[in-house]
């Protein structure tokens, strides 16, 4: 009797521990299963990462089943139809029962780092995350840069550039590039503003000129603003007087003047002798100079400006390709209405001496679905107040013009857009 209690008695340890084998051994093999189980034999493409596992199943048809993978080095199915995604790819998974066949579509992802910052100052950090994946290990191959700790949280220490990679069970590793400045240099600061050249560079060349378009992409600048108005000919220019007096050899409006006319003049003695001759820019010589040299236009429009010649300003603008990269501002509301109205997607700017009340509701009736007006104004009006009110209001702030370091430095950090007729890049 006690032979056969104790036989029983191990017989059924050998059972329990068994099962727990099974268990652990489940457990082990579902920790990036799909939840869900999917019919094979039905349209919709599954899409998970790579990684995963998925079970498929068919619907009303034993175990019998023999099931395929179209290409196993994106995926493996075993006979119970359990599918491995091992790399990022498409992939058909066909099941076969007694000759009759289907088969499902799947789409292996790749899974990806994500985090709320991609550019930090030194000091901040940021979370990353590994979407699809489950992150066994985090690096950093430049931790003087930054560094990243096993939660996926960055830290960044010196001006520079990290990869920071996440790396999964199988080894696998996946990488995100984080970049790191330091805002206490006026390099790390314009790594969050734009500093826009103000009609070229104007401190030696002649403004609103080739040649001073031509230093400022010299220099390093990679925007330039410039002033844009229409002959009486309808031809657009560079030009940010009403009359071409003060920057030329000759005299009158420009808008009744005709391009084969000031095109005969000099508008580049009156700075320097060295100068002399050059030639009054057409706007479209200005874009085929910003688009072979990936400069950012800002163009304020001037005077002499309709709708009709908004359109003529945009095709000029489109045929370089440069919608997307030209911004637009003025003094005039009308003027940026029309922009608005001709592309809601414009980025504009109202430039303004005097902010009130009413400055900021013109600001607001510039916006659309699909940009985001900026409130571009003289140095001399700016103030905590009209900052904090810009930041409630959602209104992004240049500035003009600032012409030393210091004057940048003392910038609000919300303001994105610095103006300036000096050289000022590191």
């Amino acid at each position: 009797m006690k032979k056969l209690y104790k036989r029983w008695c191990i017989k059924n340890a050998i059972k329990y521990c068994c099962a727990i084998m099974i268990l652990v051994i489940v457990s082990l093999n579902t920790t990036n299963v799909d939840a869900k189980t999917y019919n094979v034999n039905y349209t919709k493409t599954i899409s998970s990462y790579e990684g995963k596992s998925i079970q498929l199943k068919w619907k009303g048809k034993s175990s019998k089943i023999k099931w395929y993978s179209s290409d196993k080095f994106i995926a493996t199915v075993n006979q119970s139809g359990r599918v491995k995604l091992k790399n990022a790819g498409k992939v058909w998974i066909k099941a076969v029962y007694k000759g009759k066949s289907v088969k499902r579509k799947i789409i292996a992802k790749r899974p990806y780092i994500s985090s709320e910052k991609e550019t930090l100052d030194v000091g901040e950090n940021v979370i990353c995350k590994l979407n699809g994946g489950k992150a066994v290990r985090w690096e950093s191959n430049n931790i003087e840069s930054a560094t990243v700790d096993g939660n996926g949280v960055v830290t960044a220490h010196k001006t520079g550039t990290s990869i920071i990679s996440a790396y999964v069970e199988s080894g696998k590793k996946y990488d995100f590039e984080i970049k790191v400045y330091n805002s206490q240099t006026l390099q790390g600061l314009l790594n969050n503003k734009r500093l826009v050249s103000h009609r070229g560079y104007n401190e030696t060349a002649p403004e609103n000129t080739m040649s001073a378009f031509q230093k400022s992409y010299e220099y390093g600048y990679k925007y330039v603003e410039t002033d844009v108005t229409f002959t009486a000919d309808d031809v657009p220019v560079l030009l940010h007087d009403d009359s071409i007096d003060r920057t030329s050899n000759g005299s009158g409006k420009i808008g009744s003047l005709t391009y084969e006319y000031v095109r005969t003049l000099d508008f580049g003695s009156w700075k320097s002798e060295e100068y002399a001759g050059e030639k009054i820019p057409s706007f479209d010589e200005f874009m085929a100079f910003c688009s072979t040299h990936d400069i950012h236009p800002y163009v304020e429009l001037k005077s002499n400006i309709t709708q009709n010649r908004v359109y003529e300003l945009l095709n000029i603008v489109d045929k370089y390709n440069m919608r997307e990269k030209t911004s637009w501002v003025s003094f005039s509301i009308e003027y940026l209405q029309y922009m608005k109205n001709a592309d809601p997607k414009a980025e504009l700017g109202l430039n303004t001496v005097d902010v009130n009340d009413n400055t900021y509701n013109m600001v607001q009736s510039l916006k659309t679905s699909e940009n985001t007006p900026f409130l571009s104004i003289s140095t001399s009006c700016l103030n905590n107040a009209l900052v904090q009110r810009c930041k409630s209001e959602n209104i992004p702030i240049g500035v003009w013009v600032c012409d030393t370091r210091n004057e940048v430095f003392e910038l609000d950090p919300y303001i994105a857009i610095v103006t300036t007729n000096q050289v000022l890049l590191d």
